[in-house]
This record gives structure tokens, C-alpha cells and sequence, in this order.
């Protein structure tokens, strides 16, 4: 039954080539035929379906652990740091006990993070495919707007918090999550599991220039069959 779909699958598939070649206007009509087909190939697009829909959530599972991870490095990357700058520059300032890690972070950095990822799969940033600069833009406009929701409710609380280990801990989020998104689409690349089949309905100059466009960006994750 696999077998029988698969070789229906590309005979349609050279059908709407040859459409595309030669009769553009019918290039859609083949299209459409081939997702209304009845029988095997049906069932098929339903696992394709749902092969697809597993694939994102598998993206997305991985964009959250980078998150989260990078999260984490920041708040201990930036203790020391602060720690650092704190003997370096600033030695009449208070040192941070290291309990105030465990006591602070709910509130400094736990619910922010959490904050972060909803608003990034909001924004469709572990699901959608974008430019790495729209990205970036959009998840500095969401980070920039936490941080100073909770500096603003730390102020309010009056809460004794060290100014220099939360500021140091979103210079670290803002360089090391987008690293770490990257390195995450480099894996899953390298794995073979982020790019998508996409298909250009159109001929002559302008089908050609919007595939390279398409693969023109490998983050983007389409790639033209």
C-alpha cells in the first residue's frame, strides 16, 4: 500500500511539473487535486500530517530546554561576574550569599523566564520559521520589557536585591539565548530535522527567483523539492 502511494504521489508530482512547464494557469488545479485525492493517499496525508505536527512540537521542545538552560547560565554566570566586578570596582558594596541564589530566583529570574517563553511561542519564534534578525528583534523588545517589569516590581516590594547581579544576569540573557537558539537550529539542521518540502506554484523568472529567495536563508528551514 506504501509503495502504491508513494508511486501515485509522483506521478502527480510530475503531472504538475509538466502543468507548471507548460500550462501555468493549471498549476494550482493539480495542486489541489493531488490533497483531495480518495483512498491510500488520504490516509497518507493524514500521517504526513501528523508526522509534521510532531516535527514543530519536537522543535519547539527543543527551543524551550535551550531557553531554559541558557536562562539558568546567565543568573550563575552572572553571580560570579558580579562578584567579580563587585571586589574590582565597587568593594563597599555587600557581597551575595550564595543562599540568596535560591531565595531570589523565583522572583528575579524564575518567573520572567517563564514570561519570556510564553511570549517567544507567542510570537511564534519555537514554531514559525523567521529571519534570524526579525527574531532577534522581537525577543529583545520582549526580554528588554521584562526586565524592567521586574526591576519595577522589585522597586515596589522594596525588595534588597543586588542592582549589579540582576543587570548582569539580562546582559548574559540577552547574549547567550540567541546563541543558544542558533546553536539549536544548527543541530537540528544537522539532524535533518528542521528544514520543511516546500513547494513553488509558478513558472518561468519569477518561480525561479522566489525558490532561491526561499533557500536562501537555511534558518528560515524550507527547502524547495
Amino acid at each position: 500500500m506504501s509503495s502504491n502511494v508513494e508511486e501515485l504521489r509522483n506521478t502527480k508530482r510530475r503531472q504538475a511539473k509538466h502543468s507548471i512547464d507548460s500550462q501555468p494557469s493549471l498549476a494550482m488545479q493539480n495542486l489541489l487535486d493531488s490533497l483531495t485525492l480518495d483512498g491510500g493517499l488520504g490516509k497518507e496525508s493524514n500521517t504526513d500530517s501528523r508526522f509534521f505536527k510532531h516535527a514543530s512540537s519536537e522543535k519547539m521542545a527543543y527551543h524551550i530546554a535551550s531557553d531554559i538552560f541558557s536562562f539558568t547560565v546567565s543568573v550563575f554566570l552572572a553571580y560570579l561576574a558580579s562578584h567579580l566586578i563587585r571586589i574590582a570596582f565597587f568593594p563597599w558594596l555587600p557581597s551575595i550569599r550564595p543562599e540568596t541564589i535560591v531565595h531570589s530566583y523565583p522572583i528575579m529570574f524564575g518567573l520572567p523566564m517563564v514570561l519570556v517563553i510564553l511570549a517567544s511561542r507567542q510570537k511564534g519564534h519555537y514554531s514559525r520559521f523567521k529571519g534570524f534578525w526579525e527574531e532577534l528583534g522581537e525577543f529583545l523588545q520582549i526580554g528588554i520589557t521584562m526586565a524592567g517589569l521586574t526591576i519595577a516590581y522589585l522597586f515596589f516590594i522594596k525588595s534588597d536585591f543586588s542592582r549589579l547581579w540582576l543587570t548582569s544576569t539580562w546582559a548574559f540573557v540577552f547574549a547567550l539565548v540567541p546563541l543558544s537558539r542558533w546553536a539549536t537550529k544548527q543541530y537540528l539542521i544537522k539532524k535533518g530535522r528542521w528544514t520543511t518540502p516546500t513547494i513553488v506554484v509558478g513558472s518561468g523568472p519569477n518561480a525561479l527567483d522566489s525558490a532561491v529567495a526561499i533557500e536562501s536563508n537555511v534558518l528560515m528551514g524550507f527547502e524547495v523539492i
